[in-house]
């Protein structure tokens, strides 16, 4: 009896804290989202509240690539390496395992799940693991509060987003409701999975994809999506290159879950759970330093559209334009034809080495 009335207790006290959150939730979505925040926080409001915004995602940070004549990469620029695509680019096997192993009741509830909530609430206070009670929206909040105090250089903005507080769980609650007003579901999974963190400065499903097993996120298959999936929790600890058994038990994780919620078949499961990981993808160069024999030509490119005011649609001062370059999503088509610039090389490098005691 004694061990039941403590079971009711902290059920009840779980309950009770569950129905607090709630509460003050309900209570503020009358204030202003931002009280407290920092400035990046107030764009993240604007955006939501204006009508400046057409889609989801937002802006945040994107790769830039410069190209050679014939469309080939000649260099890559980024913060954070992210290739945005729509949600049609993206195959539905990773699609499925984020819902799966994040919020299984993603499309059957609003901003925030009560019965998640007040299970992964009833789970801690009886002593159990920790668990997260955060939907795929409420996440997606966090992720554009945190990436616009970044791209802001908001260092209260930052803590802010970071915080282990109340305060901080209620503004991402109070952003999450409002992104469900204005945005459909696919909608706001496609913003979650363009800007999800997944280990080596890589963000995003696509550019995972790329990273991880050279393909894009439109051709990965069941374990190669369930991988992924499960990396988001953990993303450091779960990464396949440093942690490849770590990587794999969680995929497996991510597979039972998808096969638990009829996503998947055991025989599909069987197979994805005999798969190795392997890691096929490379990482993606940053910068000129990579581009080998047209690196010259690379940083001639770079130091122009710093220097030169025609380009001043992406940026009205030198710094502005270095920050497009690194974070805008740019493609910079150039006039670099590899051929016949391996030519002109090959050609001066017989002519002159560089060993010639002329010293030219």
């Amino acid at each position: 009896d004694r061990a039941r009335h403590r079971r009711l207790g902290t059920l009840w006290a779980a309950f009770t804290a569950t129905s607090m959150i709630v509460g003050v939730l309900a209570s503020g979505l009358g204030l202003p989202i931002t009280a407290g925040v920092g400035e990046a926080a107030t764009v993240g409001v604007d955006m939501l509240s204006g009508t400046a915004v057409a889609s989801i995602p937002p802006t945040v940070p994107r790769t830039s690539v410069m190209v050679a004549a014939d469309g080939t990469p000649i260099a890559y620029f980024y913060r954070e390496n992210r290739m945005q695509v729509p949600l049609s680019q993206m195959s539905p096997l990773v699609q499925n395992a984020i819902v799966a192993i994040e919020d299984s009741r993603y499309f059957r509830h609003g901003a925030v799940d009560p019965q998640g909530l007040l299970r992964a609430a009833a789970h801690d206070a009886v002593g159990g693991a920790v668990q997260g009670g955060s939907t795929i929206t409420q996440q997606y909040a966090k992720n554009l509060l945190l990436e616009q105090a970044v791209a802001a250089g908001d260092a209260a903005a930052i803590r802010a987003a970071t915080a282990d507080t109340a305060a901080r769980k209620v503004r991402e609650l109070r952003l999450a409701i409002a992104l469900e007003r204005r945005f459909s579901k696919a909608q706001l999974l496609e913003g979650y999975l363009n800007i999800v963190y997944f280990d080596q400065q890589t963000y995003g499903v696509q550019a995972a994809a790329l990273r991880y097993f050279g393909v894009s996120a439109a051709h990965l298959d069941l374990p190669q999506a369930a991988l992924l999936a499960g990396m988001v929790h953990e993303p450091s600890a779960d990464d396949p290159v440093l942690h490849p058994l770590a990587a794999r038990s969680r995929r497996n994780v991510v597979l039972r879950a998808m096969l638990d919620q009829k996503m998947i078949t055991a025989a599909q499961e069987a197979a994805a759970l005999r798969a190795p990981v392997t890691v096929t993808g490379r990482p993606v160069p940053n910068g000129c330093d990579p581009a080998g024999a047209d690196g010259f030509f690379c940083e001639y490119v770079v130091r122009s559209i710093a220097t030169d005011p025609a380009y001043a649609a992406i940026g009205a001062t030198p710094a502005e334009r270095e920050n497009a370059l690194l974070t805008g999503g740019l493609v910079i088509r150039t006039t670099l034809d590899r051929r016949t610039q391996a030519s002109a090389v090959h050609a001066v490098a017989t002519a002159l080495p560089a060993t010639d005691p002329s010293g030219l």
